[in-house]
Order: C-alpha cells, then sequence, then structure tokens
C-alpha cells in the first residue's frame, strides 16, 4: 500500500445524500441583471458607437457646432439605462490648441529648401515666426504654452488667395543646425601643483663639519627640473657634496649625491673643482647638476677655501618652476556626431619626443574620450600636433607645457566638443505632399490656421467652472451630447498655471452604458449549471450582479440547483417584489440580495424572520455584505440643507510667528466640542470645479478643538479666508473604529437567521468583487453540502484575493468581527485558495444560535417532519388511532435522520431524539401538540490535548 507521511488529513466531503432528493437548502439569488456595453472590452466596444439620428451617414462623428440627441446603441427594447454608469467617450478627439489666447503670433509658412540642391522637400514647411518645440537651448513659442507641438498633432493650412485649406497630420519636427565648436581645454585639479622656480637656498653645511678655511656660497643660475631614467620628473630636490679627499682647492674632491637621484649623466663620485658638467666659471666652483636642455644649473662657489675636511658635507635644496593651469592648444574642426569630452592622460613622464634618439624614454599620451571615440597613444613633440580621436581636433603641447621640457607622469587635460547640433525647431514635415502653389511658391500666403492635439479621452458630464450647463447628459433612455465640448492638456496654461479650455473640432464618440433587463423580474428562475449563466443572464461580470452572483453561487453549490431573479428597478421596491414571488414556493433557502443598502437588507431580513415561523413553515436564511466605512462626514450640511460656512484666519495664538498662519477655522453655529469633532479629523473648504468637471477641495487636518466654534488646522492656505466659504469636516475611522462600526451591524441583527459575511470586496485576478458575491458563494456553499455538514475551514471558489482578512486588519480585529457573529473568508497567502474562517451566525447567544450548521440542520428536519404530517391535515380526525399514525409518522421521519443521513465526516443529522409527549390540544380540539427533544450533532472545533510529563 501507498506510504503517506504521518499528519492531519482533511477531506472535504461534498457527497449528496437522499436528504437532498427532496429539499435541498438551495440558495435564491437575487438582483440587477444588466446588459453591458463597455468602451474597455474589445468585444462590447463596438456597441458603443452611436449613429447620428437622422443622418446616418454621419456615423458617430462629434457635432461641433450642434447639440445632439442619440438613442443608446444597442440597446434592447423593454430596458431601463442605468444613468449612474453611463461614460462617454472621445476617439480620436481633435482639440484646437493653437491658436488662442495666450498668444498671437503669425503662423506664417513657406516651403523648405533640400541642402545643397535646387529643390524642395515636398512635405516641409519651415515658421516664419513659431518655434514648435522647446530645444537646442531655444524656447517654444508663448503660443504653445508649455507644450511642444508633436508628431501626429493635426496641422491645417490655409491660403486666401487660394480660399483653401489643407488638412494633414504632424510626421516629424526639424531644426536648423549649429556649427559645431571647440570649448576651453582644461586641466585636472590633481595635476602637478604650480609652484615658482627657486634656486637661490642658502648652503647647508652638515652637522659635524670641521669648516675651518672653508667659505662656500649658492652660486646656481637656474633649476628647471629634471627626468630619472624611469621617465620620473623631479621638481623639488636636494644637491649634497660630501668631501672625500681633504686639502686646498687643488687637491680636494667630492660625492656628489642627491635626494631623488638627479645627480646627472656622468660619473658623480671623486669629482674635482671644475671638472664637474659645465658649465663653470672658475676653478673655485662644483657643479652639482646641469641640463642643457632645460638650462638648469646647480652649483656651489668656494671660492677663497684652503683646507676642506674629509667627511664634511655641503647640499642646497632647489625648486623647479610648475604651472599648474597649464593646458594645450586644441584645434580642427570637430565632426563628431555626439558631444564629447577628450581626455590627454600622461601615461609616461619624460621629455617631449625629440623625433629619433629618446623614444623608449620620452613622455606618452593616452588619448580618450567621455563617449566611444579614441585614438593611438602618443609620443608628442613640442610644439608639433596631434590627432585627437578621429573626428578632426588636434592638439599641441608647448616647449615649457606644465614643466620645461616635457610632461609628468598621471597630468591630464581635457578638450570639450560640441557636435553640431540642433537649432530652433521651425519645420514641420507632414503626412501629405504640400498643394502645388505652396511648393512652386505662386502663393506666398500659406498660414498655419489650426493646430491640434489628438487624443481619446473620457468626456467628463459637468462642464468645469459652470454648475448649469453639461457636457453630455441622460433624458429617459436618450443621450444628449452637446456641443461646444472643450477638453483640456496639461501643457497648455495661462500665466496662474490654470489650464486652459481647449476647442474639440472633430471625435468618434462611443458611449458605454449598462441596461437594467426585466425579463427575469417576473419569475423566479433556476440554473444547476455555471456553463448556461452567461446564456440565461448575460456576461459574467461585476458589472452583470445577477449573472456574476449566480455563478459565484453555482461555483460553490456541487451542481445543486440555484435559483435567481432579477429585479424590474434597482431599489426597494423592485427587491421587495422578488420577495413577494419568494413567498409562494419553499424551494428557497439561502437568500442573498446583491446590494449593500440596508434598506434592501433590513427588508430581507423581515421576510426571512416572517417566512420562518411554524405557521408559514418556510424556514430560509440570508447573507448580507456590509461595506467598511473608513470616513464619514460628521459636519456636511446643516438641519436645514444649508451648508456650513467658515473662514480661515491667522490664529492669535501665533501672532508672533514671522508670516501670518492662517490655521483658525471658525464656523458659525458650530458646535465642535459636543459633537466630539477631534485632531486627525479633515476639514474640507474651498470647494471648486477642476477641468474634468469634477469637485475638488482644499484639505487640512484638524490639530486642536479651541472652542465649540473654532479649531486650528496643521496647515492652512497662503492667503486668508475672509469671507466665508462652504466647509465640511470628516472623521477618519481608525481600523479599530471601522471594525467596531461593522461589528456594530451584526450585533443589530443578533438573528441566527442572517450571516454577515465579511470582506466587503475581494478579488478574483484583477477583478474586484463586492461582498455580496462572496455572500452568493456561501450560500451556494451551504446548498451543495449536507444540512448538517459544519464549514469552518471549508474552501471558497471563484476568489484569490481577500486581503482585507489576511493583512488589512489584525487578528484581534477579526475576532472582534467574529464576536459579532460574521462570517468571514480568509486565506493563508493572497493566491491561495480562500476558506471559511468560522460558519457563525449573527446570534451568538449560544451554540445553537451561533453555529450555521445547527440552524440549517433543525431547518431541514423541520422541512422533513412536515412534509411525513403533511398528508394527515384535513383528512384524518383527532382519535387515537391518528395519533398513533402520527407518531410513527414522526419516529419514522427522524429514524430516518438519525440512520440513513450519514456522510463521514458530519454523520446523521441526528444522535438521537424522544418524542416526550404527543397529545389531543385541551383547547383547540383540531390541534395536536407533539414536543421531540432532539440530539443534534455539533461541529468539531477544538481539540484538547493535555501532555503529562
Amino acid at each position: 500500500m501507498a506510504y503517506i507521511v504521518p499528519r492531519v488529513l482533511i477531506k472535504q466531503e461534498f457527497t449528496q445524500v437522499p436528504v437532498f432528493a427532496d429539499q435541498p437548502l438551495a440558495a435564491l439569488v437575487f438582483g440587477p441583471q444588466y446588459d453591458l456595453y463597455r468602451y474597455s472590452v474589445a468585444d462590447e466596444k463596438t456597441s458603443t458607437k452611436v449613429t447620428h439620428p437622422t443622418t446616418p451617414e454621419l456615423g458617430n462623428a462629434y457635432q461641433e457646432a450642434t447639440d445632439v440627441v442619440y438613442d443608446f446603441p444597442n440597446q434592447t427594447v423593454g430596458t431601463d439605462v442605468d444613468a449612474d454608469y453611463v461614460k462617454v467617450f472621445f476617439e480620436k478627439a481633435e482639440a484646437e490648441y493653437y491658436p488662442n489666447a495666450l498668444a498671437a503670433t503669425a503662423g506664417d509658412v513657406s516651403r523648405v529648401a533640400i541642402p545643397n540642391t535646387a529643390n524642395y522637400y515636398p512635405n516641409r514647411v519651415v515658421a516664419d515666426n513659431l518655434i514648435f518645440k522647446t530645444a537646442n537651448t531655444y524656447d517654444r513659442s508663448t503660443d504653445f504654452s508649455e507644450r511642444d507641438v508633436k508628431a501626429g498633432d493635426v496641422v491645417v493650412l490655409h491660403s486666401d488667395t487660394d480660399n483653401a485649406d489643407f488638412t494633414t497630420k504632424v510626421k516629424a519636427l526639424h531644426a536648423v543646425k549649429s556649427a559645431a565648436s571647440t570649448g576651453a581645454v582644461t586641466y585636472d585639479t590633481d595635476n602637478l601643483a604650480s609652484q615658482s622656480e627657486d634656486f637661490n637656498n642658502a648652503v647647508v653645511a652638515g652637522a659635524g663639519n670641521n669648516d675651518a678655511g672653508v667659505t662656500v656660497a649658492n652660486d646656481s643660475t637656474a633649476y628647471k627640473g629634471g627626468w630619472l631614467a624611469n621617465g620620473t620628473y623631479v621638481h623639488d630636490e636636494t644637491f649634497t657634496a660630501t668631501v672625500i679627499t681633504g686639502g686646498n682647492l687643488s687637491a680636494v674632491r667630492f660625492d656628489i649625491s642627491s635626494t631623488n637621484g638627479l645627480a646627472g649623466s656622468e660619473d658623480r663620485t671623486n669629482v674635482a673643482l671644475a671638472a664637474s658638467p659645465a658649465p663653470l666659471t672658475d676653478a673655485d666652483e662644483l657643479s652639482l647638476y646641469y641640463d642643457s636642455v632645460t638650462g638648469s644649473s646647480v652649483k656651489l662657489d668656494f671660492t677663497g677655501s684652503t683646507n676642506f675636511v674629509v667627511g664634511n658635507t655641503y647640499s642646497v635644496t632647489v625648486e623647479a618652476p610648475v604651472v599648474k593651469t597649464y593646458v594645450p592648444t586644441a584645434a580642427g574642426t570637430y565632426t563628431g556626431p555626439v558631444d564629447t569630452t577628450y581626455k590627454l592622460t600622461v601615461v609616461r613622464g619624460g621629455k617631449f619626443y625629440d623625433g629619433s634618439t629618446n623614444a623608449a624614454t620620452c613622455a606618452r599620451v593616452a588619448i580618450t574620450s567621455s563617449g566611444t571615440d579614441s585614438s593611438a597613444t602618443v609620443s608628442p613633440q613640442a610644439t608639433v600636433a596631434f590627432a585627437v580621436g578621429s573626428y578632426g581636433i588636434t592638439a599641441t603641447f608647448a616647449a615649457t607645457s606644465a614643466v620645461i621640457g616635457g610632461l609628468v607622469a598621471g597630468d591630464e587635460y581635457f578638450i570639450p566638443v560640441t557636435a553640431a547640433a540642433d537649432a530652433q525647431v521651425k519645420t514641420l514635415e507632414v503626412y501629405d505632399t504640400l498643394p502645388t502653389t505652396l511648393l512652386d511658391n505662386t502663393t506666398t500666403d500659406w498660414e498655419i490656421s489650426s493646430l491640434r492635439l489628438v487624443k481619446d479621452y473620457e468626456v467628463s458630464q459637468a462642464i468645469p467652472d459652470n454648475d448649469v450647463d453639461l457636457n453630455w447628459e441622460v433624458i429617459d433612455n436618450t443621450i444628449s451630447i452637446n456641443s461646444g465640448i472643450t477638453t483640456t492638456d496639461p501643457g497648455m496654461v495661462d500665466i496662474n498655471s490654470e489650464t486652459i479650455n481647449l476647442n474639440v473640432k472633430k471625435a468618434n464618440i462611443f458611449v458605454e452604458h449598462r441596461d437594467l433587463v426585466k425579463d427575469n423580474a417576473v419569475s423566479i428562475g433556476s440554473i444547476n449549471d455555471s456553463s448556461l449563466v452567461d446564456e440565461t443572464l448575460g456576461t459574467v461580470h461585476p458589472d452583470n450582479p445577477l449573472a456574476q452572483g449566480v455563478y459565484d453561487a453555482l461555483l460553490n453549490s456541487a451542481g445543486v440547483t440555484v435559483y435567481f431573479c432579477g429585479v424590474n428597478s434597482n431599489d426597494l421596491e423592485g427587491y421587495e417584489t422578488v420577495l413577494g414571488l419568494a413567498k409562494k414556493s419553499e424551494a428557497y433557502y439561502g437568500l442573498v440580495p446583491l446590494t449593500f443598502d440596508r434598506t434592501i437588507q433590513d427588508a430581507v431580513v423581515a421576510h426571512v424572520n416572517a417566512m420562518s415561523t411554524p405557521e408559514v413553515a418556510k424556514w430560509r436564511c440570508t447573507w448580507l455584505s456590509s461595506e467598511i466605512v473608513p470616513t464619514a462626514l460628521v459636519y456636511d450640511v446643516k438641519d436645514d440643507g444649508s451648508d456650513w460656512l467658515g473662514t480661515l484666519t491667522d490664529d492669535p495664538l501665533t501672532a508672533n510667528a514671522p508670516t501670518p498662519i492662517y490655521t483658525l477655522l471658525t464656523v458659525a453655529g458650530a458646535t465642535f466640542v459636543t459633537d466630539g469633532v477631534r485632531p486627525g479629523d479633515r476639514v474640507f473648504i474651498n470647494f471648486r470645479t477642476d477641468v474634468f468637471g469634477d469637485i475638488v477641495y482644499d484639505e487640512l487636518v484638524v490639530d486642536e478643538v479651541r472652542t465649540e466654534t473654532t479649531l486650528v488646522t496643521t496647515t492652512g492656505p497662503t492667503a486668508a479666508i475672509n469671507v466665508a466659504l462652504k466647509v465640511q469636516i470628516q472623521r477618519v475611522y481608525t481600523k479599530d473604529e471601522q471594525i467596531d462600526n461593522l461589528a456594530s451591524i451584526g450585533s443589530d441583527y443578533n438573528n441566527r437567521r442572517v450571516r454577515a459575511v465579511f470582506p466587503d470586496k475581494a478579488k478574483q485576478g484583477s477583478t474586484e468583487k463586492a461582498g455580496y458575491f462572496a455572500a452568493a458563494a456561501m450560500a451556494g456553499l451551504r446548498s451543495g453540502v449536507v444540512p448538517h455538514q459544519g464549514l469552518t475551514n471549508t474552501e471558497i471558489l471563484g476568489f484569490s484575493d481577500v486581503s482585507a482578512s489576511l493583512s488589512t486588519f489584525t487578528e484581534d480585529q477579526l475576532n472582534r468581527l467574529a464576536e459579532a457573529g460574521y462570517w468571514i473568508l480568509t486565506q493563508d497567502v493572497v493566491g491561495a485558495t480562500p476558506y471559511v474562517r468560522h460558519q457563525l451566525t449573527t446570534d451568538s447567544e449560544n451554540l445553537n444560535a451561533s453555529e450555521d450548521s445547527v440552524t440549517t440542520n433543525v431547518d431541514s428536519i423541520s422541512y422533513g417532519l412536515r412534509r411525513a404530517l403533511a398528508p394527515y391535515i384535513g383528512k384524518y380526525n383527532v382519535n387515537t388511532t391518528t395519533l398513533v399514525a402520527i407518531k410513527e409518522a414522526i419516529t419514522s421521519e427522524l429514524n430516518f435522520r438519525t440512520t440513513s443521513t450519514f456522510t463521514e465526516s458530519a454523520g446523521n443529522q441526528l444522535n438521537g431524539y424522544k418524542v416526550v409527549s404527543l397529545a389531543q390540544d385541551p383547547t383547540f380540539k383540531d390541534r395536536i401538540n407533539a414536543t421531540i427533544t432532539l440530539d443534534l450533532p455539533y461541529p468539531l472545533n477544538f481539540i484538547t490535548i493535555t501532555l503529562v510529563v
């Protein structure tokens, strides 16, 4: 047999048992059914295209100068348009942004010559006065505000002489070219530091010298620095002469050394006066260093000395002149395609190349750039130009350079070059061949009469800063697309940075809508296969609630039939009509209204309560979802419907601030303290309409409630609001308050027939679903298992993200919801299959009331007993024989529930029972009273293990 790792084995059992043959606890899902015509859905988009009502050949073209009333495209007769869902879209809308009120630059244009030919471009025009784009240090014309003319824009050219318009589109924009240039050559800040030449320092005698009879002086004439054999430049040097043979001037001999080894090219030991390197002026001089190329001459004068002592030393320190700010000279015309900076790096120090003898020791310079260009390393000759890169630039080092006669290793020089570049963007290249009279230059008065941006966008219903007119409006089952529609572009703004209105000249109109279908509102229907939902109820999507709700229920019902009903109006009346239909049959058990509307939900609860009485005996329950409320207006409007009005002025408690702080809100008639306004609440003020037609406002945060009529905000406007304006104050609920508000709803119901489902929003992939779709799934799940099956930890299909339960709220907060009876859908990680946290009703009084499976089990048994005893009503008289027959019917039914409704996980519906009494009612002689004690199975919620060590 197969090996199984020891673990807890969880089996999800959805076994149909005979109890379903006569009475499954079926779900009834009801709410609005819509035909969907959505612009963003490819298969539906064509159905959103309007057609002109009187001139069909105009199709869906926007009529700039005329209001047009269109039928909603493809609307089915008998349906009602949901006006709140309607959206209008313009495709290929041409919005004119030139000319405008921002400026009045003339749009004169002319043909454009092809360089180095006698011909002209067939599709280019150059503007005399307009600059179409900000580029190359040139600003666009003020006519275009902060927006460049762009490829794809529509351009209209007009000629008064020809009385003609030519309309085309911008293909590209072009600019005139500026000349290439070479910038100032610079040096690296880490180059050898500048210093002055210094060869006049005093001679330093050795500490142990015996200088009796010796006089010495520094007789140097120059020191320009020098190079060691490895090319290292020595700019500072100390030379030392050490007496190795004593005596007079003719007998004395010296060893000559230097700190860095710069002692000359000859043997520098046993050197006699006037025998060391020239130039020397007399036999009393000692040459320490001499370089005929640089002119360096470092020497000591021992005139008058008579007695040199062996071991005596005489030192002199010299410094060479260094010009750090030196740079080579650049020349040539740069022909490269892009700007770059060449870098000249001295990779080997040394003297300049002499053209033949010092190739192995001379200076070497590497040439690279900030781009991709470079050239070979060179051995520069003094005053001779060499190539820098491959685009025509040369550089020349002077003979002196930074140091005399050569270059210092590690020094760097930079030559910036700028490529020939675009200047003013004044030329438009268009898609079509220009008019002949423009190309032939026979008509010289062609001008740009219109420039239009092209955009696809949603048209807002409201017009900015217009409280009366609308861009479009729904009138019964028609829509009026009004004339004079404008739009905006972020780049087209006035001097106050406010967007300006651009007239829409052309557009194609699409109208998104959904239409309430009433066909399924006349009776209650049923489906038992999720694949049949779309053909029966339309597109499965949250925008079509009935189809989505039924689909989610069927997905979890294990093949059990799901009942459904549409509404003839999406309001209380429409839902009450469905409840009226539901009274006619006992087939429906779990009722799911597809709405958050509390009034409708309360009506459903009232229906469930009324139907679940002994007299009606159509026991049922309902699954509801309530929205989380993150905020609420604590100051909206006054009791008479008028707005609260307030001012924002300088707070007197901050009067010493450098600038006024306009944070003191004063609202006449308010009672902030009494009403519990608190820090953190939000103040809305300065209401207005934005460019999209939406209401916007300034938002401030309450910092302190000072009096009943005044409070202080954390920040304020830049200027006081002295004239009272509309004010609203919004409470921002904490997560704990949100949970408490939601829990209070469950506690208000306190009803074992009400299941309050959480969360209020879930997702399947990227599609967001309202919580009532989860409620439908739960009702479907309950219908698909035996009535006594507990549903805690059971998976739910149709959802992939219930992160509100997973991460938005804490475990403690979820527990508070559970205490209020919430049926919580949760998951281990986003993407994992969600499951039921605990199968709870909103009645938490005891286990019998709080566990869903207890109520459903008793309801199922009640239906069974009613069916078993129904044949006796009206046909039998009350007598001993009848009592015996009734008792046998009861015991037979309950025996069936005790022995024949078994599943592995749930067992039988009854563990046992006892008929306590069965007798004729002493008062109502036509009534038999029976009392039965049921031993019900309870869900296994806990296992306690005590480990004793």
